[in-house]
């Protein structure tokens, strides 16, 4: 599945990036298995920004380029179902930026839940999930 993801990967021509806190994969630090376009956008993390502003400026940013989008949560599912902190920051961000995006969810292997994990009609799935257990990456095509 590495191998499908890095294909998908290899043609993104930037990538948008969270910038990782406490609780969240630092893709970073961590051998995370697939390179990172050069040009990147980092998302900051500030609940009081506008996710349809940073939306519109990323659009512009990247023009027509294939892009990746790098997206946290606090739990996943095997179905592309995605649960954050609870403000709904990038289900707006997700939802105001084209869907032919790659979505790409990265997490530990205990914020991955088993069973399927309720979707609200407003949560925006992910495409992909790329699971660190602390000693290696795994990914999952959704």
């Amino acid at each position: 599945m590495l191998d499908a993801l890095q294909d998908d990967f290899s043609q993104c021509q930037a990538c948008i990036v969270y910038i990782p806190q406490n609780n969240e994969v630092n893709f970073y630090d961590s051998n995370f298995p697939i390179k990172i376009s050069e040009h990147k956008i980092e998302i900051p993390y500030d609940k009081n920004s506008y996710p349809n502003e940073w939306a519109e400026m990323c659009i512009k940013s990247v023009e027509q380029k294939i892009v990746c989008i790098l997206i946290p949560g606090v739990q996943f599912d095997m179905h592309g179902t995605r649960q954050g902190s609870g403000g709904g920051w990038y289900d707006r961000f997700l939802s105001a930026v084209p869907r032919e995006w790659i979505r790409i969810g990265v997490a530990h292997s205990s914020q991955v839940s088993t069973s399927p994990i309720r979707r609200e009609v407003w949560d925006e799935p992910t495409d992909w999930l790329v699971v660190y257990d602390g000693l290696s990456w795994k990914t999952y095509k959704m």
